[in-house]
Formats: C-alpha cells, structure tokens, sequence
C-alpha cells in the first residue's frame, strides 16, 4: 500500500527511507451537486535518520491536496476564506451550508483576516 517516493523532512530536507506506519485521513473536500465529498487518503509516516535533526518521524504531504493538521482540501478552505471574506458570521453561515463546506460561523471568523491597522502619527501640540 502506499506508492511514490518518500518525501523530505521538512526541518533538514533529507529523504526519508524508512516507513514507520500508515493511517487513513480523512479529507472534506468540496461538495458534488448535493453530495458531501470526503476524501479517504492513506499516508504514510517515515522515520528521519539524520542524528542531527530533532524530528524522529514524519508524514508525506499530498501537494496542492493537504495541509499539515487539517482536516479539508486546500481548494475547501480557499472556498471558506472567500465566504468568510464576503459575509462573515451567520450570513456566512448561512451559505456555508447550502455550499456543503465543513464548518460553522467562528471557523468563518477564524479565517478572515484582520486588516492591517494603519499607524497613527503622533500629534505634537502647538506651542
């Protein structure tokens, strides 16, 4: 099971040659008319062998599929950006279910970026 070269450690950029375990991920993706899409992946975890790096194991990354630790596709969360962009909370919310994209309202807020503050002179009084 499992097919492809291994991947590099990201910390010391070494290619990985030794398989610790597999596991299955579980991936929401975006919706197919009215259908849920879940993407079930088998990943494997490798071992780094370098003495010098601090990471001992690792798991392949699937490009322009996942990301470290989440639980959609990359293209799910741009979706939800660009939504939480648009409407924000309960608005939001209210078009992420009739998207069929995972989520509720506050993982909207999380993604939406604070816009920069613009730095305030300092007035100086008039003397």
């Amino acid at each position: 099971m499992g097919c492809g070269p291994p991947g590099k450690l990201p910390q010391c950029e070494c290619p990985a040659t030794r398989v610790r375990s597999r596991y299955w991920r579980r991936i929401a993706g975006l919706s197919v008319g009215r259908h849920k899409m879940i993407v079930r992946l088998c990943v494997r975890r490798f071992f780094c062998d370098q003495l010098q790096c601090r990471r001992r194991t690792f798991v392949e990354k699937v490009a322009g599929l996942t990301e470290p630790r989440r639980r959609s596709s990359m293209a799910a969360r741009s979706a939800m950006r660009a939504v939480a962009a648009e409407l924000g909370g309960r608005p939001g919310q209210r078009l992420r279910g009739k998207l069929r994209l995972q989520g509720g309202r506050t993982a909207l807020l999380r993604l939406h970026a604070i816009p920069p503050t613009p730095h305030r002179m300092v007035s100086r009084g008039v003397v």
